[in-house]
């Protein structure tokens, strides 16, 4: 599962796909992201992978854990 506070340049285009630019230009985040997964190994490489796009993650490996967060 995946939830998105869009800001900035992202959006969800019309073929289901998310368009993101190469990081804000502010120096801010292009939003928030909160990611929940069971598996660890998915959980790091999305991470690493939305980082990199100027994203602000914060992983969850339950639905309780993502509650709290």
């Amino acid at each position: 599962a995946l939830c998105h506070t869009q800001r900035g340049t992202s959006h969800h285009r019309s073929d289901g796909r998310f368009s993101v630019s190469n990081g804000p230009q502010d120096g801010g985040t292009l939003g928030e992201i909160l990611l929940v997964d069971d598996e660890p190994s998915i959980l790091i490489s999305l991470r690493i992978l939305l980082e990199g796009y100027g994203f602000q993650v914060t992983t969850a490996a339950t639905g309780n854990e993502a509650l709290d967060a």
